[in-house]
């Protein structure tokens, strides 16, 4: 089957994520100052040369024991490393430049909201440092933006403190709007040492401001330093005031949630432990409805990631167990109370459902299609064009993965009505998702018009299916304008995959065995991006496609 590229993946797309029409002018002034650009490249050689001295005191203590082809291997070594470092600094540097020169040639308007040019370049920089993939530093960039604005007038109110918290938390907010991330964070550390009138007071203090230093991380894509500062939070305020304490853990969930979905590791699996342990039985369901809805929410995003990634029963389980944490959720956000979070979670079970009906056989997997489809369409009686046109496009772009699916299922007139369906919901999709306003999802959404048109040009005989087969091959081709390896791996070995699916229907249609090589080409550049996120079911699909390529190239 094709990679499907669904438009709600998890929280931060459903409900945090802009859209480039947003971004309309600014960061010009950051371009034209040269000297603040150059700062930034000699600031990024210096953490190169920091990196180099660590490894110099190593070959110190190597060259003590006198072995002069050891110290000869380990200044070559040094050497190489060095240069290694100076070139990511360099790539750094250069991705930096051309960010700000892309927002320069948008016009881009966001940059009208930073509170300076300096706390802009703090936060690309930190997004360089983290190795953050340049696909999410748009949206990471806007909310760390954001975060920065809320801290810096969260620290600018007055208290009832004594004037040292005052002061210390002014110089804080001072050096947040001078991009001086780590001395706010120094300064908040500080803060919460100061003595206290009661054990209570103390705790509370800490807990706030260990908050903020997770504000302060988060903003700068730093998701597990993030979710420290917050789970420490968590743990200070939860004896006396629990309710915030809930917040605090919420906040280190959601960082964890970032963490694995962008990065990788173990980070999903804490988030689920720690939402599932924890915090779901500290938050009372009647009291706290909306709160509990949203941690459910949360968890079924966490789940369902995490059932993606793993192959076989251990994936079913935990998609199984997303269905059931979004049906908790729409147990309290009904339509009638809550239209807009319920048409959100109604659109996430559709996806989690998708996913469940792509991995089962039979009419299981037909069952729970039909449901996803269902949920959809649900969600589209409020996501309307006309009131919430970004989100009905999101929505009918999943319609189309979903009728897609059932489409390939199902033989005869009604696999060729829901393929049909599929292909005239993404050609509705890509009436608002058009590229110069929303290139992302444009291509995601030419991907996808891609594949119901492969499956159709598989399905119809003769020139009509190949004309359909020449439909794909230019949807994914025109994504792939989009969908670079360098900014968007994940998405690019997805379309490269299913450019092999192509090559193989080509092969199919026309006996001609020279689409097979490069469908052998593409299916070897996706598996790189897939081994190194290590997704086991994208790598196992991968292989057994690239396998039936080769065997069909060699007969």
């Amino acid at each position: 089957s094709h990679k499907i590229l669904s438009a709600a993946v998890g929280f931060a797309i459903e409900e945090q994520k802009a859209h480039p029409q947003l971004f309309q002018r600014c960061f010009e002034r950051l371009l034209a100052n040269d000297r603040a650009q150059a700062e930034s490249q000699r600031l990024l050689h210096e953490k190169a040369d920091q990196h180099s001295a660590d490894i110099a005191q190593v070959l110190a203590l190597v060259r003590a024991q006198n072995d002069p082809l050891r110290l000869l291997a380990n200044d070559r070594a040094h050497a190489e490393s060095q240069r290694l470092l100076h070139e990511k600094a360099d790539r750094q540097s250069a991705d930096i430049a051309q960010v700000l020169a892309m927002l320069k040639e948008k016009n881009d308007a966001l940059l009208q909201s930073a509170v300076s040019d300096e706390q802009v370049r703090n936060l690309l920089e930190s997004f360089a440092a983290q190795d953050l993939p340049r696909d999410q530093w748009y949206e990471a960039l806007k909310s760390g933006i954001a975060g920065d604005k809320a801290l810096i007038a969260e620290l600018s109110r007055k208290t009832n403190e004594p004037p040292e918290v005052d002061r210390l938390r002014q110089q804080a907010a001072e050096a947040l709007n001078k991009g001086q991330s780590d001395k706010a964070e120094a300064l908040l550390e500080r803060l919460s040492q100061i003595d206290a009138a009661t054990e209570r007071d103390a705790a509370l203090r800490r807990a706030q401001t260990r908050a903020q230093m997770g504000q302060i991380n988060l903003s700068r894509a730093r998701y597990e330093d993030a979710a420290r500062h917050y789970l420490e939070a968590f743990e200070a305020a939860k004896p006396h005031q629990p309710d915030v304490a809930i917040g605090y853990g919420y906040s280190a969930a959601s960082a964890l949630e970032d963490q694995g979905r962008i990065f990788g590791g173990t980070a999903l699996d804490q988030a689920a432990s720690f939402l599932t342990e924890t915090l779901l039985p500290l938050i009372p369901r009647e009291a706290a409805a909306s709160e509990w809805a949203s941690t459910q929410n949360l968890l079924g995003i966490v789940l369902r990631i995490l059932g993606v990634r793993r192959d076989g029963q251990a994936g079913i389980d935990a998609l199984t167990d997303a269905e059931a944490a979004y049906r908790q959720a729409l147990e309290v956000r009904t339509r009638k109370d809550f239209p807009i979070d319920w048409a959100m979670t109604q659109n996430n079970l559709g996806v989690v459902l998708q996913t469940l009906g792509e991995r089962r056989a039979g009419q299981d997997g037909i069952d729970a299609l039909t449901d996803a489809k269902a949920a959809y369409r649900q969600a589209l009686e409020v996501r309307t064009r006309k009131d919430f046109p970004i989100q009905w496009a999101m929505t009918q772009n999943n319609l189309g993965n979903v009728l897609q699916n059932l489409g390939e299922r199902r033989g005869g007139q009604d696999g060729l009505d829901a393929l049909t369906g599929a292909e005239a919901a993404y050609r509705q999709a890509l009436e608002v998702r058009n590229r110069a306003d929303f290139p992302i999802q444009w291509a995601m959404t030419q991907n996808n018009l891609g594949n119901v048109l492969q499956t159709l040009g598989a399905r119809r005989d003769g020139q009509d299916g190949i004309d359909a087969l020449t439909e794909a091959e230019a949807a994914y081709r025109q994504a792939l304008e989009v969908y670079t390896r360098k900014d968007f791996p994940i998405d690019w070995a997805m379309t490269q995959e299913n450019l092999g699916i192509l090559c193989e229907s080509l092969f199919e249609k026309t006996g001609d065995r020279q689409p097979l090589s490069r469908g052998i080409e593409a299916v070897e550049g996706a598996l790189e991006v897939y081994r190194s996120i290590q997704s086991e079911y994208d790598i196992r699909t991968a292989e057994t496609l690239l396998s039936r390529l080769r065997a069909r190239a060699a007969n």
